[in-house]
């Protein structure tokens, strides 16, 4: 689905989300409002192509038996809509859902879109771990999460990263599921370390959480 500039543009007015007002944290019938322009592009575009009547503004909505987006690992292992576009672009119509083929999509609204997918999942799941009562955690798995899943030791080593996290539980996972370089600024576009950040939060589970931090707690 092709959307000209102007037709974006009075689409995100009708809407309200002009991008002096991205980030303020009001809502629509779109939902809440992205915290920058970039993000409210792919808002907009969600809201056009009429995905939160089956997938809610929140990812979670199943109506129609469409897939819970929030929990779903295509979306989890889909990168700036590597996986996303093309089934977007295609669409599902032997699914109950009929999802239809938006093959007029370009590939900067694909992009885009994928970009507001991925956000609402980073902010849904960062809720969902921090509200989590963490299970017993197991330092050997949480290095292995460390070296491979995470990605943590592309950025730091342990012992550097181990110190600054504060004692508080609560304050250890805000850092490690949300930390100041993954959250989105206007006119700053996610490095490497954000987007790892990101698909950690997206892609973690409680026991993940927990074996990490314990590893972690467990060094000096």
């Amino acid at each position: 689905m092709k959307i000209g500039r102007g037709c974006l543009f009075l689409t995100m007015l009708t809407l309200g989300i002009c991008g002096q007002e991205a980030g303020t944290g009001q809502k629509d019938a779109g939902g809440a409002h992205a915290p920058t322009e970039a993000l409210e592009r792919g808002r907009a575009l969600y809201v056009i192509s009429s995905c939160h009547f089956c997938h809610g503004v929140d990812l979670t909505q199943t109506a129609m038996g469409a897939a819970n987006l929030m929990h779903s690992r295509v979306v989890g292992a889909d990168t700036n809509g590597n996986i996303l576009g093309p089934l977007v672009k295609a669409g599902l119509p032997a699914l109950q859902t009929s999802m239809p083929s938006y093959y007029e999509m370009t590939p900067k609204e694909i992009f885009d879109l994928a970009a507001y997918i991925h956000y609402l999942r980073q902010i849904g799941k960062y809720a969902e771990l921090m509200a989590a009562e963490l299970p017993q955690g197991d330092a050997s798995q949480g290095k292995s999460v460390f070296d491979g899943a995470a990605g943590c030791s592309k950025c730091h080593t342990a012992e550097s990263l181990a110190p600054r996290l504060k004692k508080q539980p609560n304050e250890q996972k805000k850092q490690l599921l949300l930390p100041a370089v993954a959250r989105p600024k206007e006119g700053v576009a996610p490095n490497a370390a954000a987007q790892a950040h990101s698909k950690f939060t997206e892609n973690a589970s409680p026991k993940g959480v927990s074996d990490l931090l314990t590893y972690l707690r467990g060094l000096k």
